[in-house]
Formats: structure tokens, C-alpha cells, sequence
């Protein structure tokens, strides 16, 4: 088998590498918002029952 090399006449050098951006991550983020307190029980309507006026019998008074 042929283990020969070719290379390549010439090519100057590698320039050097320029900065590489890092990326820098901003602020911490504030705290994480809590929701608010749980929601207390749906309120159901009670019917209150309405009081229905009875007649009272007033006497009347008869002339003799």
C-alpha cells in the first residue's frame, strides 16, 4: 500500500481564533409570584322566607 503523504505547498499560518461571545445570563429573576390565598366556598343563596301578613280580625265595635 502506497503510505505516502501528499501535502500541500504553501497556505500561511492560522490566524488566531477571535473571542468567542459568551453569553452572560442577565439578573436572576425575582421570586416566583405566590398566588393568592384559595378562594373561600362559592356562596349558595339561602331563600329566607318572607313573612306573609295575617289579617288579624280588629272588633269592631257594634252600636246597641
Amino acid at each position: 500500500m502506497d503510505q505516502s503523504v501528499t501535502t500541500i505547498p504553501g497556505g500561511g499560518p492560522i490566524g488566531p481564533i477571535g473571542p468567542i461571545p459568551i453569553p452572560i445570563p442577565g439578573p436572576i429573576p425575582g421570586p416566583i409570584p405566590i398566588p393568592g390565598p384559595i378562594p373561600g366556598p362559592i356562596p349558595i343563596p339561602i331563600p329566607i322566607p318572607i313573612p306573609i301578613p295575617i289579617p288579624i280580625p280588629i272588633p269592631i265595635p257594634i252600636p246597641i
